[in-house]
């Protein structure tokens, strides 16, 4: 847990509290920063200054469950406890797919693997991430909790202010934002800060990290959302767009953030040569598109795909 994941929908404690209190599933979480975080049932918060191998084994002889699953990645260290029952690894971004090819993420994809090969199942939210686990590992998986729960994102009202466009997420080197210059007559609202470095690839300034129910006002009137990432095994953040009833601009080719995208609801493009700003005839129509792409149903019948995989 950290300033990052505590806003992501996919991360909150109000998530991971709300898969105990209706799945009966808790979650072991390690604090890596300073920020204070809600005590809500089903979470046991560990400071990273603790003895977390210490921390976690007694964890684990309390609750004594059938399965431990990884939430983020690799960040599960199954090694560090005496523990007799089955490993899940969560994929949620497979880095062998990553077009980066920078040192660390070398190590992170050594890592990636033997992780998987520890694993005594693997599961992923993204048929993306299924498809490389394939080609690179020749490996299988389940497919769960693919979609974001949408059900405060529907209740935003269409508006359309077609100058205004917003960007979200992590300012680090993979999102590429620092592709989206400054143009005349435009207005750009930024969510987020940097998470893997020192540097922040943005070329706008941000209104830093907040969680939706704060950024939402900072971006209600904006028609578009821009996600030029090469790569994203999910695309959460373009599943949240498009169930606000707001158009996002892709990359064409970058697995997740093309999901539920189409003609009718979306925008893809190769940001490399094309220009982001082009705006359709249609928008009202594609708004319209956009807001019934994703339904509460299908949030929770694939979050029951997890839950069965938890409990068999």
């Amino acid at each position: 847990m950290n300033r990052y994941t505590a806003v992501h929908e996919a991360f909150n404690p109000i998530t991971l509290s709300n898969l105990y209190l209706n799945y009966g599933i808790s979650t072991f979480a390690v604090v890596l920063d300073d920020g204070n975080y809600p005590n809500l049932p089903g979470i046991k918060y560990c400071s990273k200054e603790d003895n977390v191998k210490e921390e976690f084994s007694n964890y684990v002889k309390k609750v004594n469950p059938k399965k431990i699953c990884n939430f983020i990645d690799y960040l599960t260290q199954w090694e560090l406890i005496d523990w007799e029952g089955e490993t899940v690894y969560f994929v949620r971004s497979l880095y062998a797919a990553n077009k980066n090819t920078e040192k660390k993420l070398s190590k992170w994809k050594k890592r990636e693997l033997e992780r998987l090969y520890l694993a005594d199942i693997i599961v992923t939210d993204s048929p993306n991430s299924q498809k490389v686990l394939r080609k690179h590992y020749r490996m299988d998986s389940y497919l769960c909790w693919e979609y974001v729960n949408p059900i405060k994102y529907l209740d935003i009202p269409i508006q359309t202010d077609l100058d205004h466009y917003y960007i979200i997420g992590r300012h680090d080197k993979e999102k590429r934002f620092d592709m989206i210059n400054k143009r005349h007559h435009t207005k750009m609202t930024v969510i987020g800060d940097k998470e893997l470095s020192n540097n922040s690839y943005v070329n706008f300034k941000s209104l830093g990290l907040m969680p939706f129910e704060k950024y939402i006002k900072y971006i209600k009137s904006a028609t578009f959302g821009i996600f030029p990432s090469y790569w994203e095994s999910n695309g959460y953040t373009v599943q949240e767009c498009l169930a606000m009833g707001k158009i996002p601009i892709v990359q064409f080719g970058s697995g997740g953030n093309e999901r539920l995208c189409n003609t009718s609801n979306s925008i893809t493009i190769d940001f490399d040569n094309q220009g982001w700003f082009k705006k359709p005839e249609n928008v009202r129509e594609m708004q319209q598109n956009a807001k019934s792409t994703l339904t509460y149903n299908m949030y929770k019948n694939s979050l029951e795909k997890f839950v069965e995989i938890m409990y068999s």
